[in-house]
């Protein structure tokens, strides 16, 4: 039994709840990066979608003026020139379709196998009603900071590395001092060739045993004694042959070729190397938040700036499309107000969900549950 030896034990048992803890953040840290990349692979998801609804909106509108185009020609106020560029104009935006429906296939797959589906033919998600509000952004950076500094699992993780360190220091500290043990035991035994006196018999004669060594030598005998053994049962012998034994054990280190000398430096140097891993995490993450709270903000902006264009470039093209009507303006014109005001919807797209992605990471930096 270890009675003291520089308390080397009890720093490595905390050491090692130290490390299981710093295990169980490592899974903690490894589940929050497979839900983050779930839910980018659910919000690509979302996006391919509208772009996909905007690609049968678009071939809906052609469609439409491709049937209006070809009754004026066959009343001969536009020309046969204008119908087959409306043409070309719907087989782009078939295109555009099939484009957009293997990219939502494809994002679908991608989705489907980040959550190990066995099956993912029959895969479908559901599709919820993703706004943006149109607010202010009111969010404050050293708010979320202190917040984020103080939950994050990666700087838990690191200072538990550094805390872990410490202790690897005072293990190896202790090797400095004596030890001290104290050690008992108890025990019995048996012996098959043992065995015990059964009987003695004198017959009457004797039995020579020296002489003297005078001249005339006289003869020493003794009376003759004759034993029978028998051997010893075994519970017998068990219980005869106890024994005890207690002690203790003083260690005083004199000299190991430096060897704790050296275990100490080492434990010093990583240290600080874990002092200075902690503060590379702080630094890491400070910056990430500083980054994900400026995309987001930049990305309402965008946002912002994408629908008001959006809504100009509508009115816009209800204009050009009466003009094209009436055969003020020729396709070309018509086809370029079509052209920029399709950007700009998917550009909008685009903006809508780059701001509900930087905003789910800023949730999820702040430990929110990430909801759409």
């Amino acid at each position: 039994m270890n009675l003291f030896n520089g308390l080397q034990t009890y720093n490595n048992i905390k050491k090692q709840e130290l490390d299981l803890q710093a295990s169980l953040l490592n899974v903690e840290i490894t589940k929050n990066d497979i839900a983050l990349n779930i839910v980018t692979a659910y919000l690509q998801i979302l996006y391919n979608m509208e772009l996909l609804a905007n690609a049968e909106s678009q071939i809906i509108l052609t469609q439409s003026q491709r049937e209006r185009t070809e009754k004026l020609v066959n009343a001969g106020k536009l020309t046969e020139g204008d119908l087959l560029n409306i043409k070309a104009q719907e087989s782009s935006d078939a295109y555009q379709i099939v484009n957009a429906q293997n990219q939502l296939d494809m994002s679908i797959l991608t989705l489907a196998q980040l959550l190990e589906l066995p099956d993912v033919s029959n895969f479908k998600i559901d599709v919820p009603l993703v706004s943006v509000e149109e607010t202010s952004f009111n969010l404050d950076l050293n708010t979320i900071l202190n917040t984020v500094i103080q939950n994050r699992p990666e700087i838990e993780l690191a200072r538990l590395n550094l805390l872990s360190a410490e202790k690897t220091l005072s293990i190896a500290r202790g090797m400095y001092s004596p030890s001290l043990s104290m050690s008992g035991s108890i025990g019995t035994g048996y012996s098959g060739a043992t065995q015990s006196v059964d009987n003695i018999s004198f017959p009457g004669t004797v039995d020579t045993i020296g002489f003297t060594s005078s001249a005339a030598p006289e003869y020493v005998v003794t009376p003759t004694v004759n034993y029978t053994y028998k051997d010893v049962p075994y519970m017998e012998q068990i219980e005869n042959n106890w024994n005890q034994s207690f002690g203790f054990n003083l260690s005083i280190p004199l000299f190991n070729g430096f060897a704790t000398r050296q275990s100490v430096n080492n434990a010093k140097i990583q240290i600080q190397q874990n002092n200075l891993y902690l503060q590379q995490a702080e630094n890491s993450l400070i910056k990430a938040i500083q980054q994900a709270f400026y995309d987001a903000k930049a990305s309402l902006n965008q946002y912002q700036s994408a629908k008001a264009n959006v809504e100009a470039l509508e009115l816009s093209f209800t204009y050009t499309q009466k003009r094209y009507d009436v055969g003020l303006i020729d396709y070309v014109d018509y086809s370029d107000a079509l052209q920029k005001l399709n950007q700009a919807k998917s550009d909008l797209v685009n903006a809508k969900y780059e701001y509900v992605f930087r905003m789910k990471v800023l949730d999820f930096y702040q430990g929110k549950p990430i909801t759409l």
